[in-house]
């Protein structure tokens, strides 16, 4: 069988998930004046929203029927209160040396995410279109938190269309829908318990630095990184990696395509990348795979913008090329700790290059 360029439609958050097929609730607090941390260890205190009850029923009803749109009615049920995914809505601003510069942030794995109300209030949003910039980044942060990042400039806009793309108007004419990708992702995560990212507990070698974007033009929801990701395989190869338990997570697969198509990284940690072929998992943390790192990023010297990682799988070897230098940005790949040599040469020695290769282990 040929080999096919094909290219990753994946632009998802990469997920953890535990087996279990249970209905998922989205729960939506506007009254907490709880703490809560952001996804890039910010700590914040939340403030009641001093939204309407008729806003909070308009906002509930906005988001139930963009996931009914997506997967049918009922698959996810909307609701005020805590859920399986649970969003905070605030009346403060964002946290920080982020406030006034972000709507939304995904949130700590397992924790709530947070839409900032004070940022649009700030910002003049208000009645109709107030509703609508809380409701669209509501779902966006939950759909971060059912395993889905679709980060990229779709025309329309899409529900997961990069923040800082987005202006004032699509945000308050409202109306986003999630792509044909997103609505596949869902599908497949629907039937795990977690879909998130769980930081630091990840088994892999390639290294992932979030950072921050260095020029936005609008104000984005949260903060990631994108990467324009090229997959070059067999027809039927799934891309994806593997959790800590040693579970496969989808996360896209082959399509011809005449472009690359973006893959979001929300948490900076270690990915354990791996390609599902024929029943068999290659990833990087079982020797079935290995990755080279290039392009110093100018912005932050300690990680590269290129990754190449190589499966070699039994029907020969499948690439997938990683390049974050779309947007100028503090982020990179890079090596995580592990072996403690290589990240000495990575540190000391500033290398052009790097390759790290798990060599296949004895069944």
């Amino acid at each position: 069988m040929s080999v096919l360029w094909k290219t990753l439609l994946a632009t998802a958050v990469l997920s953890f998930a535990t087996a279990a097929h249970a209905e998922k609730t989205i729960g939506i607090n506007f009254d907490s004046t709880a703490n809560f941390k952001e996804s890039d260890g910010v700590n914040g205190k939340a403030t009641k929203s001093g939204l309407t009850a008729d806003q909070r029923k308009k906002i509930l009803a906005i988001v139930q029927k963009e996931y009914d749109d997506a997967l049918g009615p009922g698959v996810i049920k909307v609701k005020e209160g805590a859920g399986d995914v649970n969003i905070t809505v605030t009346g403060s601003q964002a946290p920080g040396k982020l406030k006034g510069k972000e709507y939304g942030d995904a949130g700590k794995p397992g924790k709530t995410g947070v839409v900032h109300g004070g940022e649009f209030k700030k910002d003049g949003f208000k009645d109709d279109g107030l509703i609508n910039g809380i409701a669209e980044t509501a779902a966006h942060e939950a759909g971060h938190k059912l395993g889905i990042g679709e980060h990229n400039s779709d025309k329309p806009p899409s529900k997961m269309t990069r923040g800082d793309l987005l202006t004032k108007a699509d945000r308050e004419a409202g109306g986003r829908k999630f792509t044909d990708h997103d609505i596949k992702k869902l599908k497949k995560d629907l039937g795990i318990a977690s879909a998130e990212q769980k930081e630091g507990q990840m088994k892999g070698d390639l290294g992932v630095f979030v950072g921050h974007t260095l020029v936005a033009a609008n104000t984005p929801d949260d903060r990631y990184l994108d990467a324009l990701a090229g997959f070059d395989g067999l027809v039927g190869m799934d891309f994806g990696y593997v959790t800590s338990g040693g579970d496969f997570v989808w996360e896209g697969d082959w399509e011809d395509q005449p472009y690359p198509g973006f893959l979001t990284f929300i948490y900076s940690a270690g990915a354990n990348l791996a390609v599902s072929y024929l029943g068999q998992v290659y990833s990087l943390e079982n020797g079935g795979a290995h990755f080279t790192l290039s392009d110093i990023n100018p912005f932050n010297s300690r990680v590269y913008r290129r990754a190449t990682i190589t499966f070699d799988t039994a029907g020969g070897p499948a690439t997938l090329n990683l390049d974050a230098g779309a947007f100028d940005s503090t982020g990179g790949f890079r090596v995580v700790p592990e072996p403690a040599a290589w990240m000495l040469m990575l540190m000391g020695f500033g290398l052009a290059g790097a390759t790290l290769r798990r060599h296949r282990r004895a069944a």
